[in-house]
């Protein structure tokens, strides 16, 4: 039942060159700066981590770190800087070996969006929490080097309705931890000594929002807090009280807090754009820059720049006391419409820059730019009178991305003559079946090379595996021995199998398998190897061609258009057939059981079938009548004639 669950999901492609070399098209929730390489790290809503290189000047990402499925929420780099720890609304908190660009670690503790971490560099702890109200406590070292090393240190979950957790801040020495949470309070912990089920941690109250950002002091004896009421509290923490109230932002929840180069002073941004800095000593708060739209994120750096994300794709560099910035990390546009066309296989979207795009997912990829049109005018150009179920759902974080859960996706079949297979035209084809064997055809091949290597053992005289050491001339005949024989017999199995349709999707689509929302396994069409775990259901549909029957039928009545032509011998009788039974089959069960014998017309231009007035195309399957022509939830009842061109010939 667990792998019933998994969920099979492909990124198409944009079949655009540049699109690995593009920055986030959604908003930046995390930033995370190398001071020692000039290296900057920024994570995305668009589910991707872009890796810049801000020394160079250059406004493009190097390259793109793909796993997480949804927000990135946070980012720290760990010491020695070759570790970045991300966190996400897929629930998961990945370890990158950023010199490498792969994921070392998969951590999935957590059973709700992960919105925050913090990082100890002087003990190498890292603190999780997020919307479970959970607080996670992880040994980094111990999960970068130990491969079995999966679980935290410590968990402190003290309640079971603990409110969701949006800001987090931990010690240097990891002596106290400090959340913040949707019920507008802050609460403390100790990590060396967690509570127990029940027992209550220190609480701060003042805050009439949820608390949104953290600034702990370096020896913890105080504490900033800025929340979504707009207010920003600075704590005694040994008093456990507020010192000062301060309110800079006259409008809107203030989102992020950003210490400066030292316990000095500190930026505050928000739902109002504006940032300000505020002075510790005199708390006098003054505008130094006003960003293009609400601010998420701001990281001060060593020489005292600050760079700053919002809900919009770009990031930029202030240098603080001037307006206009010095560097912006280019964004790209963002899908935010999309409208699934009626033969379930293609898909319309629309960018923030109001470009129309046509996708196709039996192709893997965009296939039509039109660009800046009418949105509305392109949907009805695409209207196609055809009714196909609906077997996947999109999702546009940045990229479009196909999802297929069992069992709905087996939902959906049309005919070979709709997909454009003139040889198979009459043949019934199982979209996600055709998809999902496209999609593993790797796969397929590389394990069955794997399952014959693992079972068959060669004989003495194949023992080198290599068939040509025992090739003979050309014209003279080599004598395998059985085993060989057993090879060469499904080595040609699998070159029939070849022959069976296929859908020529890209090699480089991202293939994700998920459960729960979290990604268990990433890789691209042409990257299979064969010994990748598949969830059973994708595994039978992909070797053995198992789906689930396909019931769905429609019930409906014949009857005579006119007088002139007879009833059928049962009369008013109800019919049953599967939703994609043609109007020429209709007609071929008519003329049958009238006993006519049309001469050189085929069944579906010598009967006439009509539902209402509509004469229907001899090609309608009856879901596409049901849904466009008869529009009732009463059974259907078609009515049918001879075709008055044919009419002598009835006979």
């Amino acid at each position: 039942e667990f792998h019933l669950m998994t969920r099979v999901s492909l990124v198409l492609s944009d079949n655009s060159p540049q699109d690995q070399n593009q920055g986030h098209s959604f908003g930046v929730n995390a930033i995370a700066i190398s001071e020692t390489d000039g290296m900057i790290y920024t994570g995305g809503r668009d589910a991707t981590i872009k890796e810049w290189n801000i020394s160079s000047g250059q406004d493009r990402p190097l390259r793109t770190l793909e796993h997480h499925t949804d927000w990135i929420n946070d980012l720290v780099l760990c010491q020695p800087e070759d570790i970045l720890i991300s966190c996400s609304s897929d629930c998961a908190i990945k370890l990158w070996n950023i010199k490498k660009g792969k994921v070392l670690k998969s951590l999935s503790k957590h059973t709700d969006y992960v919105k925050a971490l913090a990082y100890s560099p002087k003990t190498h702890l890292l603190a999780s929490a997020g919307l479970d109200g959970t607080v996670n406590v992880w040994d980094v070292e111990s999960l970068r080097t130990k491969p079995a090393a999966l679980f935290p240190k410590t968990t402190i979950s003290p309640s079971a309705k603990m409110a969701s957790i949006y800001s987090l801040a931990m010690s240097n020495e990891c002596n106290l931890i400090v959340t913040g949470a949707s019920d507008n309070t802050l609460r403390m912990w100790d990590p060396r000594s967690p509570p127990r089920l029940g027992q209550k941690p220190s609480k701060l109250k003042g805050h009439t929002g949820t608390v949104k950002s953290i600034l702990l002091n370096p020896d913890a004896t105080q504490m900033i807090s800025a929340g979504s009421d707009g207010a920003i509290r600075i704590w005694d923490l040994g008093q456990q009280r507020t010192i000062k109230t301060l309110h800079p932002h006259e409008h809107g929840g203030v989102w992020n807090l950003s210490l400066g180069t030292s316990w000095e002073h500190f930026y505050s941004g928000g739902k109002d754009n504006r940032i300000f800095k505020t002075n510790l000593s005199t708390y006098e708060s003054e505008l130094v820059a006003t960003a293009p739209a609400p601010i998420l994120k701001m990281v001060t750096t060593l020489n005292g720049d600050l760079w700053v994300s919002t809900t919009n794709p770009e990031v930029q560099q202030y240098v603080v006391g001037t307006e206009v910035p010095k560097m912006s990390l280019a964004g790209r546009p963002a899908i935010l419409k999309y409208h699934i066309l009626n033969n379930k296989r293609q898909f319309l979207t629309q960018d923030s820059e109001e470009k129309v795009s046509l996708w196709d997912i039996t192709k893997g990829m965009k296939i039509q730019d039109f660009g800046k049109v009418d949105w509305e005018e392109k949907i009805k150009e695409h209207v196609e009178i055809i009714s196909v179920p609906t077997w996947f759902s999109l999702t546009t974080t940045g990229t479009v991305t196909v999802h297929m859960d069992y069992p709905g996706c087996f939902s959906a079949e049309v005919y070979g003559s709709d997909l454009g297979w003139t040889d198979l035209p009459e043949v019934r084809v199982n979209l996600a079946n055709v998809v999902l064997r496209s999609l593993f055809e790797n796969w397929r091949k590389n394990a069955k090379i794997l399952a014959r290597k693992k079972n068959i053992k060669k004989c003495e005289k194949c023992e080198s595996g290599k068939k040509e050491e025992r090739a003979g001339p050309e014209d003279v005949q080599v004598e395998e021995c059985q085993e060989c024989q057993k090879i060469s017999k499904e080595e040609k199995e699998e070159e029939e199998e070849e022959d069976m349709p296929l859908f020529d999707i890209p090699g480089d689509v991202l293939v994700v398998l998920s459960e729960q929302g979290v990604a268990t396994l990433r890789c691209a069409v042409d990257k299979f190897v064969g010994n990748e775990h598949l969830p059973p259901w994708v595994s039978d549909c992909i070797l053995k061609g198992v789906v689930p029957p396909n019931k769905k039928e429609i019930t409906f009545h014949l009857a005579p258009f006119d007088k002139h032509i007879d009833k059928l011998p049962q009369g008013n009788l109800s019919l049953k057939a599967n939703r994609l039974l043609k109007v020429k089959r209709i007609a071929v069960h008519i003329i049958s059981k009238l006993n006519l014998a049309p001469k050189d017309v085929a069944p579906g231009d010598f009967i006439q079938v009509y539902c209402h007035t509509q004469l229907l195309p001899p090609e309608m399957d009856l879901a596409t009548i049901k849904y466009f022509y008869w529009k009732s939830s009463e059974e259907m009842i078609l009515k049918y004639k001879i075709n008055p061109i044919h009419a002598e010939s009835k006979k």
